[in-house]
């Protein structure tokens, strides 16, 4: 397993990183793509690329003092996308481009926060 302190960008970084929580586990991102490129002779073009990224986590995070269990979280991210962009020449001065792009985020969290003890000492419920 990969040991880090924390990914780029999560929202739970900063309190991981003021709380010093040890953490194990893997973030993996992948992107792919499609693209199809359709010519219109000298009348132009039309550009379609379908695209999926995702993100997946499998971590945890692990109190300092007690080394107890604070976060465990198996989660996936998907974004789906589908974009049309067509470059279309009216005469030799003007050309019209245009297109729509539809996107579809689906997000499957699964993630369980421990109980745990304050800076103060003071325990918290999870």
């Amino acid at each position: 397993m990969k040991r880090f302190a924390g990914r780029r960008g999560a929202a739970g970084d900063v309190s991981r990183i003021m709380m010093n929580l040890p953490s194990v586990g893997e973030v993996n991102d992948q992107s792919n793509g499609l693209n199809w490129r359709v010519l219109w002779g000298s009348a132009g073009y039309s550009n379609t690329s379908f695209s999926l990224s995702t993100e997946s986590f499998n971590e945890q995070s692990f109190e300092t003092g007690s080394g107890i269990l604070f976060e465990n979280n198996r989660s996936l991210e998907e974004i789906f996308g589908l974009r049309n962009i067509n470059h279309l020449r009216l005469d030799t001065a003007n050309v019209a481009k245009f297109g729509a792009e539809l996107k579809d985020i689906v997000g499957n969290y699964n993630v369980f926060y421990g109980s745990y003890t304050d800076a103060l000492g003071n325990p918290v419920d999870g």
